[in-house]
């Protein structure tokens, strides 16, 4: 390599986790407006119907790329690379709108109907936006995150102007979405054609990663639906109402765990005795940023709290403490994941997310039947203290076992 490239290879590897932290909080503002959106203008059920909506969005999509995009970031990185596993989402795309499409008309759910309309193109934007970030091309990854955030900005204060639904701005969030992931796809040339495999994607692999997302991540969104059996679509609205309020904390996490990937990765590589110092140097940090936040958000007025909220604030406060000390715990357990990553051991990441996965739901559920929203939340700090735990404790277990002779 010459000093050129190896200068601009350091460029953009700078620039790299700058711009993808950026895009991650782009997306999330954009989530952030569509929520407060819909919630200081509609009933706390009504919230509740759209929270089972979002969910699905996040759980499908989310298990779709665990499955295949995060797979493919592990292929060599060729020039044509966002090509590959893009013919197989679009099949699965399309299943999963197909069956959203007929779950909504069956039961009236007019937010779902509007979803499985989308999801195809949705998919498709998360597969590209994510193949786009890890393979040095973010900044075109920020562009589509730019102008996706740019329509719900725009219908946002439209809304806030005029007459515009909630109905309306959600169907702009999600017909926008996957109109530029299908531009986007067709710019650079990816095909849109359906198939069943992909010849560099095991399928046996794909369901092995998209079960480790179901279990853990997928799970904590399936508890949103369940809820509706389970509890009041008052319940839902509250939690995912403090959930809206508290997304700097995710973002902070999502982007967290991102980094702390390649930079252990480094550690591990160059200097490994340092690697458990510095892993918890991140989490002593992103803890007390969290708390901080979360402190923040528990203290707003009631009318700031009203304003952003509507009527889903009331229910929302008071499980704000507890949902905070949830993503304190998230914290500790994205970076033991991270760590786990770094040393090469997937399997246990699943083992130790179907051994939760149960506990959650069970926890969860009963919590808010008996006890309702507050309840619901205490329970989610538990079960994310008992993951932290058990998170900690393999690598631990795993540390020791890669010292031993």
């Amino acid at each position: 390599m010459s000093k050129i490239e190896l200068g601009f290879s350091r460029v953009t590897q700078a620039k790299r986790p700058l711009l993808g932290v950026t895009t991650n909080a782009a997306s999330s503002l954009g989530n952030f407006l569509l929520a407060v959106g819909v919630a200081r203008s509609v009933s706390v059920e009504e919230f509740g119907h759209f929270a089972v909506a979002f969910s699905l969005y996040v759980l499908i999509v989310g298990a779709y790329r665990c499955a295949i995009t995060e797979q493919v970031l592990a292929l060599p990185g060729a020039p044509g690379v966002t090509h590959r596993g893009s013919q197989l989402l679009v099949m699965l795309g399309g299943i999963a709108g197909v069956v959203a499409v007929g779950t909504a008309l069956a039961f009236d759910l007019k937010y779902i109907l509007v979803l499985g309309i989308a999801l195809p193109g949705l998919v498709m934007y998360e597969h590209i936006k994510t193949l786009l970030l890890g393979f040095g091309r973010a900044e075109s990854a920020f562009v589509q995150e730019i102008i996706w955030t740019g329509i719900v900005v725009s219908l946002f204060v439209l809304m806030m102007v005029t007459d515009l639904g909630p109905l309306a701005i959600f169907s702009g969030w999600a017909i926008g979405g996957a109109t530029i992931g299908l531009l986007q796809a067709v710019r650079l040339g990816v095909s849109l054609k359906p198939a069943t495999k992909t010849p560099d994607l095991p399928a046996k692999t794909s369901f092995l990663y998209g079960l480790e997302f179901l279990t853990g991540s997928g799970v904590a969104q399936l508890i949103t639906s369940l809820l509706l059996i389970a509890a009041t679509a008052e319940v839902i609205g509250a939690l995912r109402a403090a959930g809206t309020i508290l997304a700097p904390c995710t973002i902070l996490i999502t982007t967290a765990r991102g980094i702390a990937i390649p930079y252990l990765a480094r550690i591990q590589a160059n200097d490994p005795q340092k690697l458990v110092q510095r892993a918890l140097l991140i989490c002593a940090t992103m803890m007390s940023a969290i708390a901080t936040l979360g402190l923040l958000v528990f203290l707003l007025p009631a009318q700031v709290g009203s304003s952003l909220l509507g009527g889903s604030w009331a229910g929302a406060k008071p499980t704000v403490p507890f949902l905070t000390a949830e993503l304190v715990f998230a914290c500790l357990s994205a970076i033991a994941l991270a760590l786990h990553r770094t040393m090469g051991a997937p399997a246990r990441g699943l083992m130790i997310e179907a051994a939760v996965g149960p506990f959650r739901v069970a926890a969860i559920l009963a919590s808010a039947h008996y006890f309702g929203a507050v309840g619901a939340s205490v329970a989610m700090a538990l079960i994310s203290l008992l993951g932290a735990a058990l998170w900690w404790l393999s690598f631990t277990k795993l540390k020791h076992a890669s010292v031993i002779p």
